[in-house]
């Protein structure tokens, strides 16, 4: 039976810095978004707020459902048998369906203030997260979780990645230079 690494303290204590990080970050974000005077502004640095406590959410979600797979830990490292890696706990369900449903939701939000200041989309992007939303709601709960990862990852990452190019592209055409260096930001 083979082994998985799952993780060693240092990974955790630099996941925390990065969580620290993105709260930090967003915290930023949100209030130099409540200095701005323009509303176009404004939402765009709150959208910004909103990706990254999202990141330091889904990043909290996930450090957690892997604190509920059973395994071992020996010489610093925790490693989990690929039997308890596919047959996962009730808590870890739950957080990685938390993880999935808050990294809908901040993406959601995202996108959502980007159409408010664009204009253009008729809020589809919107519409069409909200209807991922419910879709992972409500199949997600009757399908397995590792099929319900399959259509996450291959259909959903690729359209968000597809949907926030195009936004960045945007965003740094319309905005400010302080604008203009948030998207170049999220660009790196």
């Amino acid at each position: 039976m083979a082994y998985i690494i799952i993780w060693t303290p240092t990974v955790l204590l630099l996941v925390g810095v990065l969580i620290t990080l993105h709260m930090l970050t967003g915290a930023v974000f949100f209030y130099k978004g409540r200095q701005k005077e323009a509303v176009n502004e404004k939402l765009m640095l709150y959208g910004f707020a909103s990706q990254f406590l999202t990141n330091g959410f889904i990043t909290v979600f996930l450090i957690s459902a892997i604190m509920y797979l059973p395994g071992t830990y020996e010489n610093h490292t925790f490693y989990v048998n690929e039997y308890d890696f596919t047959h996962p706990s009730f808590m870890y369900i739950v957080f990685m369906r938390l993880y999935v449903f808050t990294f809908l939701i901040g993406h959601t939000i995202f996108y959502y203030t980007f159409e408010r200041v664009v204009k253009r989309t008729l809020y589809l992007i919107t519409i069409t997260f909200i209807a991922l939303i419910i879709f992972h709601f409500l199949v997600g709960s009757f399908i397995s979780l590792e099929l319900s990862y399959i259509i996450f990852l291959s259909f959903t990452s690729t359209l968000i990645g597809l949907i926030y190019l195009v936004i960045l592209v945007t965003y740094t055409r319309l905005s400010s230079l302080e604008g203009k260096a948030v998207a170049c930001f999220f660009y790196l």
